[in-house]
Parts: C-alpha cells; structure tokens; sequence
C-alpha cells in the first residue's frame, strides 16, 4: 500500500476501506487527505477519525447519532453516502 502511495503522490487524496491501512499510510508518511469509504462502526472508532486526520462517509441515521453524542476535540468533515433510487 505504501509503495501505491508513493507511486500516486500527485492524487488529491487517498480511499480506503479500514483504520488498518489508513494508520498504514499515515505511519508511511502520507500527509493527503484520506477519505474512509465505509466509515465507522462504533464510538470507539471515533478518536481514530482525530488520531490519524481521516474523513468518514456516513452512511445511516445511527452514524450521525454517534457522531452527534461523540465528545470529538473539534469538528470533523464528513462525506455522505446517499442511495437513489
């Protein structure tokens, strides 16, 4: 992933689908914006989204009730995920 990276340093940013490898890129040295294509999961995700400067998609009504009831140290961006029909 790293050696991706390095290879696509003239994108805007980077998707990825976990903490594991947005931690990954961050470690690596990427400074790029990340965006989290499948968001987060619980509350305890939360703090990552500071730790590592990553933008969740929202993608339900209990996403934004968590980040609603979350303590965060300062807001965050968010991407929305909308069906059409």
């Amino acid at each position: 992933m790293e050696r991706a990276a390095r290879a696509l340093e003239a994108a805007d940013g980077f998707a990825v689908l976990d903490f594991q490898e947005a931690a990954r890129l961050r470690v690596a040295g990427v400074t790029k914006p990340i965006l989290m294509l499948e968001g987060f999961f619980k509350p305890i995700d939360l703090p990552l989204l500071h730790k590592y400067n990553l933008t969740p998609v929202i993608h339900n009504a209990e996403q934004v009730e968590m980040l609603r009831l979350a303590p965060l140290p300062a807001e965050m961006d968010v991407y929305l995920k909308v069906n059409s029909a």
